[in-house]
């Protein structure tokens, strides 16, 4: 089985389709920031917000579709009361999922692995670290995470972890893994655990775990073939995210 990893997509959709024609992959998996908008964010006046939306709206709207299932966690940018309607069923995306900070979701792995695990279980969190807590009809409560939702993905026994923004902080290019990082880590003992949001490439084995921060979607792509062991082959433009 081959899993396409890209970065936060700021609205460059049609991209995710282009790499999964490109490395023949069988899923994608994003950490973020997708374009989910409303048809007022997509005729913006404001250029981000057209920039942003415009792409995903068609995957909304059903005049586009996904070519693979396609599993992602959501940032700021994205447009709470329409991340509320896919949550709830009332806006449905062929082949798509949005993950609730938590909830594993499964798929099905039907080849002859390095590791033999049949159902792969993906969990992650979306919006950015927050120690506060907030009321679950709040739009804080979808833009922030906390320590709520890390106790929940902590149950989730996944394999592996999008997250769109890190426990902890980060300086220039170099991030500082909190100690709930290493707990959350040691307790769900995952693969593979994806960042987006620093728009930079680096990675780093901790506690068994390949923690892999992602840059944007246009910079390229990482591809993890689990009939090699579970190893990743990343196809990324230097130039691109150094910039």
């Amino acid at each position: 089985m081959k899993i396409l990893v890209v970065g936060d997509v700021f609205g460059r959709v049609d991209l995710i389709n282009e790499y999964l024609k490109k490395s023949d992959a069988d899923i994608a998996l994003c950490t973020g920031e997708i374009g989910i908008g409303k048809k007022n964010d997509w005729n913006a006046k404001n250029p981000y917000y057209f920039d942003i939306h415009h792409e995903f709206f068609g995957y909304m709207s059903g005049k586009k579709k996904f070519i693979k299932p396609v599993i992602s966690t959501y940032g700021r940018s994205d447009n709470f009361s329409e991340i509320r309607s896919i949550f709830n069923g009332a806006t449905k995306i062929e082949n798509f999922t949005l993950l609730q900070n938590g909830e594993p979701v499964s798929v099905k792995n039907n080849t002859q692995d390095e590791l033999p695990i049949s159902n792969i279980k993906i969990a992650g969190i979306g919006g950015v670290y927050s120690p506060k807590s907030y009321k679950s009809d709040s739009d804080n409560y979808l833009r922030h995470f906390h320590i709520s939702h890390i106790e929940k993905l902590q149950r989730s026994g996944a394999h592996i972890l999008l997250m769109h923004d890190l426990i902890g902080g980060c300086t220039k290019k170099r991030v500082m893994f909190s100690e709930d990082t290493y707990r959350m880590l040691e307790s769900i003992n995952p693969l593979y655990c994806f960042v987006g949001n620093y728009h930079w490439f680096t990675h780093a084995k901790i506690l068994g775990t390949r923690m892999v921060v992602m840059p944007k979607i246009q910079s390229g792509y990482l591809l993890i073939d689990t009939n090699n062991e579970w190893n990743a082959e990343a196809s990324f433009n230097l130039n691109e995210f150094q910039q």
